[in-house]
């Protein structure tokens, strides 16, 4: 990004914030008021109607830090001169990260080996709730009872890939 820097009164350039790459990503695939025409083979809207904006962004965020680790892992590659361990180019990943508003955990049934997470997963036609078994660590159900000091908020394992 090309900018005038006040402090040093001259034209500076610097890499967009991860900010600013959500905010032109979001532009480019989400058909909007303000954005009204995004682009025809990246149209979200189009493709997921109804998609959560939680999991678009998570999924954008996702591409982000990807491409942005290669660069980084390609640039220092190239300065160490070697000939072999290139990096290879990020690949995709089916595990978004899940935010508030696209999962529930009861921590009422943590007390049991196996419970269920309640996902919002798109059925192919629209995005629905459903169950899905899950399994908790005894460090989990520890700290869903209080035994543990410090203790974070428990972390499950699906038991089930979602397809």
């Amino acid at each position: 990004m090309v900018f005038y820097s006040n402090q040093h009164l001259e034209m500076r350039e610097r890499p967009l914030s991860a900010h600013e790459l959500l905010t032109w990503a979001e532009a480019a695939t989400c058909e909007t008021a303000d954005h009204p025409h995004p682009w025809t083979s990246w149209n979200f809207t189009a493709r997921f109607p109804q998609m959560p904006f939680v999991y678009r962004r998570s999924i954008i965020k996702d591409a982000i830090g990807k491409v942005r680790s290669y660069l980084s892992n390609l640039a220092n590659w190239e300065k160490t001169g070697k000939r072999s361990g290139k990096p290879g180019p990020p690949g995709e990943s089916l595990h978004p990260t899940l935010y508030q508003g696209t999962l529930t955990l009861d921590l009422e049934t943590l007390d049991a080996k196996n419970g269920f997470i309640h996902l919002k997963v798109y059925t192919g036609q629209r995005w629905e709730w459903h169950n899905y078994p899950a399994q908790t660590s005894r460090y989990a159900r520890a700290a869903a009872q209080g035994r543990l000091v410090g203790a974070r908020e428990p972390q499950t394992r699906a038991a089930q890939t979602l397809g």
